[in-house]
């Protein structure tokens, strides 16, 4: 025995009792935290000299960040009374991020007898905190409806959803958001058509927004925001009229009045009205908006727990601890709101049942069955985790997915949240909990295990014994819930479509112009809060050129960004501006830093700007010519701009021009097939971003790291065109394989055989 333990975990037979712990192998080898071994964080030179040899699926299903294992390759089926182990779909696979864009299309193709592919379900409903639309009340009392901006994955998955593209009858259940009257500013904005149908009829009444403390009601419109001294009044006909609208939005979505007046909402059941919002609506009396009124009061509270508590403590940042009513009122918040959500879902999916149990489907003739098969929940983000224990209370067999959008901490942090059982037992009411990446759902198994106390839970899946947890399900019965890495994609086609215009086109030769046409442009857009990283990035940045002064001095210049900051509940805007306020002044410091030590009179290496003051056009035009994109993040999910500079760089080519000289050793007029070009741009990603997992190819960084950042920024900018151009095809092509719709038909997919293989009876 002596023997054996003096033996290190390499095969060494050395006596090491004479050295310190801090040099023993068999101390120092011993992974520390589970399914991190010490290959986890190997060289990365090798790995890439790897990727080129290798096929691009068996490189994605090594799970980029950390590699898998074989056995990891399998889902389990567990069995009462055993342990027999059995091969699920090879979509189930949580180490697989995803099928291929030939198999994608195959799938799509459907059945023999041409109908849609039978692993796809009929409906989907889809919940999300606020609705896809942004809703404004006008001064002359009508609801202003316009698109969102085009950078949100999730949006785009609706719209995907809801197209003709998607063989599936699709439904968006949501908030409505902060009613607040218009903007002054909103004037110059036009609202989105709404299927060509006519415009609406001015309502009845108005909105009325009643200061508190004010005794009588004004209907005299004021520009306002949305603050927490503030009630807005909407009568029922003008709630009934906004229904309508996004009703019969191309997203059909069903908002949800969020008010403490419990007879607003929840009382559909009555409501005969046969109108678009068909039976979605708030309206208890069933008169279409004749009587009563909805106040919401302190509309941001709503966001409080969720943005205050938990986003910041996902993203590795702890709040100062508040009063203890402060919380409980938060967290009281937070549950009602989520019970909302839960019960409109079962009115809406209770309905859809109805309808085609009883209006025709001949496909369904079990009119005792518990729970419609052909319909499906898909519950987004940490706003709603409470959602899919509520369901699996209320309807045992529905099927439901909750996905994590952002990051998931380490099990260390996630014991520091309040009410941290609850929120991990809401979660665990869904068949399928899926992540960004494979070290969040690790970070989950851990919690669940530590927490919970839930002994058989791996990054795969995790059992929970029968009568364990809130959401359980039936009396002796013990479920399986799946959990999946299924890294978030985006709209190649749309981005295309939206980067290579005749208005870009000119954007870009402005932009070369502006800032030379031999100067290399690095392009940065992140968030103006310390999670983007950018005082990190600036310290980079300014190691870079005094390591490199003979270069770069004048030929180089960073062009930064500002991305909309997290959204924080108003209640709490307050404290979160003074933590924020000492690091904007911090990166300011940082730019004139950079600026005065390496600019001149005529030149700034670094140029700062606020993303919305950035039209669309110079936003991809800024992706289309930068040579490089820098990203930094200290806690991040999901990296869009990553992946829309891979896109944007596609036709690098189009870019270039015949006098664009290279001092740097690099043939920029010759892409190997003759023709003038531009060599393509290389994505500089933090590897604290969820979207580096599933970027092997691009260069990775650790932001903490500044010299190591400035060597990087180095060799992006003076790698071979041949290089880059092999870098970027193959980055390409993973973005454009599993892009957002291959995300979705890949959740569903999952979510629809997760019952069926996951859970099992304890009497079988």
């Amino acid at each position: 025995m002596a023997d054996q333990q003096a033996k290190t975990p390499g095969g060494g037979d050395d006596d090491e009792s004479h050295l310190p712990p801090q040099e023993r192998k068999s101390v120092v080898n011993v992974p520390v935290t589970p399914d991190i071994r010490r290959d986890t964080y190997s060289d990365r030179q090798q790995r890439r000299r790897l990727r080129h040899t290798e096929k691009p699926d068996r490189l994605h299903a090594q799970g980029g960040y950390f590699p898998v294992q074989q056995q990891q390759q399998e889902a389990a089926a567990v069995v009462a009374a055993g342990t027999r182990r059995q091969r699920t779909p090879d979509h189930l696979t949580a180490g697989n991020h995803g099928v291929s864009h030939r198999r994608r299309q195959q799938q799509q193709q459907g059945d023999d007898d041409g109908g849609p592919p039978s692993s796809l379900p009929k409906r989907v409903i889809s919940a999300t905190l606020t609705v896809p639309q942004v809703v404004q009340y006008d001064k002359d009392g009508q609801w202003k409806i316009k698109d969102r901006g085009h950078r949100s994955t999730l949006l785009n998955s609706f719209a995907y959803l809801s197209s003709d593209q998607c063989p599936v009858e699709h439904t968006v259940i949501a908030w409505t958001g902060e009613i607040v009257q218009d903007q002054a500013s909103y004037k110059a904005a036009s609202p989105s058509p709404i299927n060509n149908a006519s415009p609406v009829p001015p309502p009845a009444g108005t909105a009325r927004v009643k200061p508190e403390g004010e005794t009588t009601t004004t209907t005299t419109t004021t520009t306002t925001t949305t603050t927490t001294s503030a009630e807005t009044i909407i009568s029922r006909r003008e709630a009934k009229q906004l229904e309508d609208i996004l009703y019969n939005d191309p997203v059909r979505t069903i908002p949800i009045w969020l008010t403490d007046d419990d007879n607003n909402n929840n009382n559909d059941d009555d409501d005969d009205d046969d109108g678009g919002g068909d039976g979605g609506g708030v309206t208890s009396d069933g008169d279409g908006g004749n009587g009563g009124s909805i106040k919401l009061d302190r509309q941001s509270r709503w966001r409080a727990f969720a943005e205050h508590d938990m986003f910041a403590l996902f993203h590795y940042k702890q709040r100062t601890p508040t009063a203890g009513r402060q919380e409980d009122e938060r967290w009281d918040d937070y549950r009602r709101m989520n019970e909302a959500f839960a019960d409109k879902i079962c009115c809406e999916y209770q309905q859809r049942q109805h309808q085609h149990h009883h209006g025709g489907d001949n496909d369904i003739d079990d009119d005792d069955n518990e729970n419609d098969d052909d319909t499906v929940v898909m519950v987004h983000d940490y706003h709603l985790a409470l959602v899919p224990a509520l369901l699996r209370q209320r309807m045992p067999h529905i099927k439901v997915s909750f996905y994590l959008a952002s990051p998931f901490p380490t099990s260390e942090l996630v014991r520091c949240l309040h009410r941290r059982a609850e929120i991990l037992e809401g979660m665990l009411g869904a068949d399928v909990v899926a992540f960004q990446a494979r070290h969040y759902a690790q970070h989950f198994a851990n919690s669940c295990a530590r927490i919970l106390g839930l002994d058989d839970a791996t990054s795969e899946r995790i059992v929970i014994p029968p009568n364990k947890g809130k959401g359980e399900g039936e009396q002796g019965r013990r479920r399986t819930v799946a959990i999946a890495v299924l890294p978030q994609g985006i709209d190649v086609e749309s981005v295309t479509s939206l980067a290579f215009t005749a208005d870009v086109d000119a954007k870009c030769k402005e932009l070369r112009s502006l800032y030379g046409q031999s100067r290399k442009l690095i392009f940065g857009c992140d968030p103006p809060d310390s999670l983007g990283g950018v005082d990190k990035k600036l310290q980079a940045f300014a190691r870079f050129l005094d390591t490199h002064p003979e270069e770069w001095k004048d030929n180089v210049v960073l062009v930064q960004t500002h991305s909309r900051p997290a959204a924080v509940a108003a209640e709490h805007a307050d404290q979160q501006d003074a933590d924020e306020a000492k690091y904007t002044h911090r990166v300011n410091e940082l730019v004139s830093a950079v600026n005065q030590a390496h600019g001149s009179l005529g030149f700034a290496p670094v140029s700062m700007h606020a993303q919305k003051n950035l039209s669309h056009d110079e936003y991809f035009a800024l992706l289309r010519v930068s040579d490089a994109a820098l990203i930094t993040s200290a806690r991040e999910g999901m990296s869009t701009t990553g992946l829309e500079y891979v896109v944007c760089q596609q036709r690098r080519h189009d870019d270039g021009d015949d006098d664009h000289d290279d001092d740097h050793g690099n043939d920029e007029n010759h892409d190997g097939g003759g023709s003038s070009s531009m060599p393509h741009g290389q994505l500089i990603i933090s590897e604290f971003s969820g979207t580096a997992s599933t970027l092997d190819e691009a260069l990775h960084i650790n932001p903490w790291d500044v010299a190591g950042v400035a060597e990087r920024i180095n060799e992006a900018l003076t790698m071979s065109a041949e290089r880059r151009r092999e870098v970027h095809e193959a980055l390409y092509e993973r973005i454009r394989e599993r892009d957002v719709k291959s995300w979705v038909d890949d959740m569903l997919r999952l979510l629809v055989a997760a019952p069926a293989v996951l859970t099992t009876s304890c009497a079988s």
